[in-house]
């Protein structure tokens, strides 16, 4: 064998060797945002409470602090329900998608 085929040989047997050491891929999209077009704003809030990492990532917040600001600005929001409709909870008020900001 030439150098030049043992050279060729070397680069087949790394290239090889280099596919098959691939890195294990990591989940890229997490489930519940697989689920959001699917559920609203409240059932998203619930699923986040269960992921407190995901919580604080997606409202910039932990869910205490977020009860905390809910039970004081829920008085000063809360509405009362007509025969026509019910009113906006102050939870669906104050989710991610409208951020405490009124409803036309």
């Amino acid at each position: 064998m030439s150098s030049e085929e043992k050279l060729a040989l070397a680069a087949i047997v790394i290239s090889v060797v280099l596919k098959k050491r691939r890195r294990s891929r990591r989940e890229w999209v997490k489930q519940w945002l697989l689920m959001r077009p699917k559920q609203s704003d409240t059932t998203l809030l619930e699923e986040l409470r269960l992921h407190p990492d995901d919580f604080q990532n997606y409202l910039r917040m932990d869910y205490d602090i977020y009860n905390e600001l809910l039970e004081l600005v829920s008085p000063l929001i809360v509405k009362q329900d007509t025969n026509f409709r019910d009113a906006i909870t102050p939870h669906d008020y104050c989710s991610p998608d409208s951020q405490c900001s009124p409803r036309v």
